[in-house]
């Protein structure tokens, strides 16, 4: 496969002197001119945007004394520091750079890739693409993604953005000391670098799209509603640093995403570093330590580094903003995902081999492991139990559970002592002397598997339901919900399905549609043992983002001629002239609003128009059951422990069973009065079968 991509694409290469060479902030760029299969394209690799960053320091922009002074960019700049990736897990042609890829602090680098044809002279500048590469807050690296295909074929300035992850990008102390976030404004600055140099490099600097994947659309749109990115011009009018966004299989929002409790990861790296003191005593101990060293370090911290509310450059969460109407109403956005989202919990488990993987592969998942995964992946998600506050004497005690099986307390009291331990008795007995039970809701967990288990009367398997519940719970839940609340503020959104398995694709078959298929369609990527039905997705694919980058809209209509090679009629097709995005000439990719949510599917032999009703009753169940479940969980477990509590025993302790007894029977009743609400819920909206007896199906 990488041989057929060397081929296809690189072996036409030839580096030569740049006839042009742009003058930016970044100094007089000389890069190099690549000749690919469909025209050529215009290299400038390795472009430093901002300075050797300080560690958990703000980004400073780059900016030479002299511009005319010529610098040399013909090659990939170091990839931030990060772990290697697991190949196995990629497509061949995004891992073309991983065997001689370099890592190291100093890697604010940006990568653009320009048609070398002359602009349209209705239209000189460019649309511009900024690409934000994203795996997982501790993963990325730009130099995965060439940009050149896309360049060439949609007619378009693409820039991929190196930024800061994991601790290095995302370590925080909550506090102004290290407000965190480091790694969005790396982003940030990159997007002012484009601001400012987009002219000089035949772009239009008011036609800037950002699109990413995963953590990559979730980024974007954390920023979507920063007023870092909403500025303003001098006159008072909107003038924002974006002005579309693609969202790809990820929504920036919610638990997950955003880190409530930065500061105990903070305090758990510093104990496994040996950082002891005073707090900067402990922060200078922390930027001493060998970059590497802290890399690995910080993968032992249980749950990821990631954004937090630092209320500056993110002053809220993301849909709390939408839902006030506190953005650009005025950009445009297309959100969308494959079809098979949930393989993104299933490639976790098949090439990490956990005890899981083989079941999975077989697809005899039992019921009890079923149970298992989800109890799981529920927890990583949500964060379940996310925190449990009682007032013990005067201080405030934390209890968080983490996936590892560690737990930590953290007492904060006059004296702010925190306590690290790991068995739950001594939790119990060190915190502040308060003797409290660790609490696991199993209502969620229960509630979770009842609603995505597999009926008698389907056809799927527990392997499958686990896809469809994972899809959910990761990514189309989020993507739905926001498409929809910023279609009811009047925003101009457009949503697509990526539903085709690539016949070159690593993963197992029976995952389908993979989470992150759809990257090699956008990028023109797809190797020259494609077929044609695949070209053709692609070229639908790639036309149509290039063109919401263009105008924010992908609903034109041009005239292609296609012949057929007699000697293979499905995989020789040649055509000529401008496509259609959607290669049916009776078939319009209808915006998605609040009264008609339409969905655009990608897929062989042609694309399809539905709506995403299908979506509804996961969006009920994770945004009405399951915090209704927790709200009802905590007030009763706070009342028992309000009423049950015997005053001459230690604080906190009961003096019988009655409490929890009491506990148990409002956690029963409000269980069952939230099931009883829903099943009246959905018995209204589809007028025949509720929680409890609506069959489940397989996601689409």
């Amino acid at each position: 496969m990488i041989v057929g991509t060397l081929t296809s694409f690189l072996a036409l290469t030839c580096v030569v002197a740049s006839p042009e060479q742009p003058v930016t902030s970044s100094g007089t760029l000389a890069g190099r001119v690549v000749q690919t299969s469909h025209g050529a394209v215009r290299q400038l690799l390795g472009v430093r945007y901002c300075e050797a960053p300080v560690r958990f320091s703000a980004p400073v922009p780059h900016q030479v004394q002299d511009a005319t002074n010529i610098v040399e960019v013909t090659k990939y700049g170091a990839a931030c520091q990060q772990p290697p990736h697991l190949t196995e897990l990629m497509y061949p042609q995004l891992t073309l750079h991983e065997n001689d890829k370099s890592v190291n602090e100093d890697c604010l680098f940006l990568n653009v890739f320009l048609p070398v044809t002359p602009a349209p002279a209705n239209q000189p500048l460019r649309a511009v693409m900024v690409w934000i590469p994203g795996e997982g807050f501790g993963f990325a690296d730009a130099a995965q993604f060439d940009g050149s295909h896309l360049a060439v074929r949609g007619d378009v300035i693409v820039i991929t953005v190196n930024y800061r992850v994991g601790v290095f990008g995302f370590l925080s102390t909550g506090n102004s000391s290290v407000p965190g976030n480091h790694g969005l404004w790396d982003v940030l600055e990159a997007l002012r670098w484009v601001r400012r140099n987009a002219a000089a490099l035949g772009g239009d600097p008011a036609r800037v799209t950002v699109f990413g994947r995963f953590t990559g659309a979730m980024i974007a749109s954390l920023l979507l509603t920063s007023p870092y990115i909403n500025q303003r011009d001098a006159t008072g009018r909107p003038s924002p640093l974006v002005a579309r966004v693609i969202l790809q299989s990820g929504a920036g929002f919610g638990n997950y995403v955003l880190d409530e409790e930065p500061a105990n990861r903070t305090d758990t790296l510093a104990h496994l570093a040996g950082c002891e003191g005073t707090h900067q005593q402990v922060m200078a101990c922390l930027r001493a330590v060998p970059s590497g060293r802290l890399d690995q370090l910080s993968w032992e911290v249980p749950q990821l580094w990631r954004p937090v509310v630092d209320g500056m450059l993110i002053t809220t969460d993301p849909l709390r903003a939408i839902r006030r109407a506190a953005y650009d109403r005025g950009v445009q956005i297309m959100i969308g995902e494959t079809g098979g989202e949930g393989s993104i919990c299933l490639l976790q488990h098949y090439y990490l081999e956990t005890v899981f993987s083989r079941a999975i592969l077989a697809d005899n998942v039992t019921k009890r492991e079923f149970v298992q995964l989800v109890q799981e992946h529920v927890y990583d998600y949500l964060k379940v139990p996310h925190k449990i506050v009682l007032w013990v004497h005067h201080s405030t005690v934390v209890l968080g559970n983490f996936r590892a099986g560690v737990v930590f307390c953290r007492v904060e009291s006059a004296s702010r002592h925190t306590i690290q331990v790991d068995d739950k008795r001594r939790c119990q007995e060190d915190a502040s002397g308060a003797l409290y039970d660790l609490v696991q809701d199993p209502s969620v967990i229960e509630a979770a598997v009842h609603e995505y288990r597999p009926w008698p009367d389907s056809n799927a398997s527990f392997r499958d339901q686990f896809l469809h519940f994972c899809g959910a719970l990761y990514t189309r839940v989020k993507s739905e919900q926001l498409a929809r609340w910023l279609a009811r503020r009047g925003t101009t959104v457009w949503r697509y399905e990526f539903s085709y398995r690539p016949q070159c694709s690593p993963h197992p078959r029976f995952m389908g549609p993979a989470h992150g298929d759809e990257v090699l369609f956008v990028f023109g990527l797809l190797e020259e043992e494609a077929t044609g039905l695949e070209t053709q997705l692609e070229q639908r694919v790639l036309t149509s983002w290039a063109n919401f980058a263009k105008t924010g809209s992908v609903t034109f209509r041009s005239v292609v001629q296609c012949s057929v090679v007699l000697s293979n009629v499905m995989e020789s097709f040649k055509c000529s002239g401008q496509w259609d995005p959607n290669m049916n000439s009776s078939l319009a990719w209808k915006q998605f609003t609040d009264g008609a949510k339409h969905i655009m599917v990608f897929s062989v032999p042609h694309n399809s128009m539905k709506t995403t009703d299908f979506l509804s009753r996961d969006l009920d169940f994770w945004n009405l059951m399951v915090p209704g479940l927790l709200r009802h969980t905590q007030r009763a477990l706070l009342h028992g422990r309000a009423t049950g509590r015997d005053h001459g025993s230690r604080p906190g302790t009961c003096s019988s069973g009655t409490s929890v007894g009491l506990i148990i029977i409002t956690l029963v009743l409000s269980t069952a009065l939230l099931l009883i609400s829903y099943y009246l819920c959905h018995s209204v909206r589809n007028s025949s079968k509720g929680l409890l007896t609506q069959d489940h199906t397989a996601q689409h």
